[in-house]
């Protein structure tokens, strides 16, 4: 079976026969690279799991002594940064990592992300008509979206600290400041999904805080969602293998497979993200000028700047509460 892998690998996973995965992928999005993962490699059992708490999982998989699980992602590169020191993961750096930026892949490691996305501002399309679509973040702090944004309280959750540090980067403090005085509607758990089922309802016009693709696929199923990335923040996720992986050699097969040109093909085909194999196919590179180049901040670095990031929330937005 050609590929960035070897035949010993190959091999090696054959004997094992099975891979558990825990996937934060959609489900039916995680349905499909299941799929083409099996037919490429049918001898080994596939267990997808979809899930919106990994972590939880993970921490008790390393603690067990009985494990069941192999591998995780797409999941928070920034929360498997700030434990990537702890011995919940396996070391295994796959053969086409060589190939990709530094952000994909830990110089340990410990992680690799086989795609980045876009950090948008999404929407409900009903409630925020074409000529009031924000073009700026400074566009947020019209009078007219007061007590309509929905943003994520990083404080107890912070799935968002890449897009606050990015945000924060470019535009400072200050604009969250202004941010604070629109009443902000706050949510804890559910992350970008819980918000984007909020807007879809219409329960609030805006998230500051999305993932564009997500948005796309839900615009595409006919939902009334729409997005902007007006200063085209960008973050990448990560993949891990598990320390005490039942099926460590499938999950290193795994790895180099969503990293070949056949899964890269599929993540961006399928619309899962920008591949991080440049020149694969996305679906999502029509929304963005040529050769966009988002603005990523390195996982370490997010995990290193968390702190101030719930200081500052803490100290703008609920200093009275």
């Amino acid at each position: 079976m050609s590929g960035p892998w070897s035949d010993d690998l190959v091999e090696a996973a054959r004997r094992e026969g099975a891979l558990v995965w825990l996937s934060a992928w959609p489900q039916p999005e995680t349905a499909k690279v299941k799929a083409a993962f099996g037919r490429r490699f049918p001898f080994l059992e596939v267990d997808a799991r979809r899930v919106t708490h990994p972590f939880d999982i993970i921490a008790r998989e390393r603690d067990s002594n009985d494990p069941t699980v192999d591998t995780a992602g797409p999941i928070s590169a920034t929360t498997v940064a700030a434990i990537a020191g702890d011995g919940y993961f396996l070391p295994y750096r796959p053969p086409a990592a060589s190939d990709l930026p530094s952000v994909f892949a830990d110089s340990g490691g410990r992680w690799y992300s086989t795609h980045s996305m876009g950090m948008s501002i999404a929407f409900n399309r009903d409630l925020v008509p074409p000529e009031h679509v924000p073009r700026s973040y400074d566009d947020l702090l019209h009078p007219r979206w007061r007590g309509r944004i929905l943003m994520e309280d990083i404080r107890d959750w912070g799935t968002s600290a890449e897009w606050a540090l990015g945000v924060h980067q470019h535009l400072g403090e200050t604009f969250f400041q202004r941010l604070a005085r629109q009443d902000v509607q706050w949510y804890v758990e559910g992350a970008v999904t819980g918000a984007l089922d909020a807007l879809a309802a219409g329960k609030h016009a805006l998230a500051p805080w999305s993932v564009d693709y997500m948005v796309q696929l839900r615009m595409d199923a006919g939902e009334p969602l729409g997005w902007t990335n007006p200063l085209q923040l960008g973050r990448v996720p990560a993949n891990v293998i598990l320390a005490h992986a039942p099926h460590p050699n499938a999950a290193r097969l795994f790895a180099d497979w969503l990293l070949a040109v056949e899964g890269q093909t599929l993540i961006g085909r399928e619309n899962l993200g920008f591949p991080a194999r440049a020149g694969a196919p996305c679906y999502m590179a029509q929304f963005y000028p040529a050769d966009v180049e988002f603005h990523i901040s390195e996982p370490a670095d997010v995990a290193r700047e968390k702190q101030m990031l719930v200081e500052m929330y803490q100290r703008v937005f609920f200093a009275g509460g």
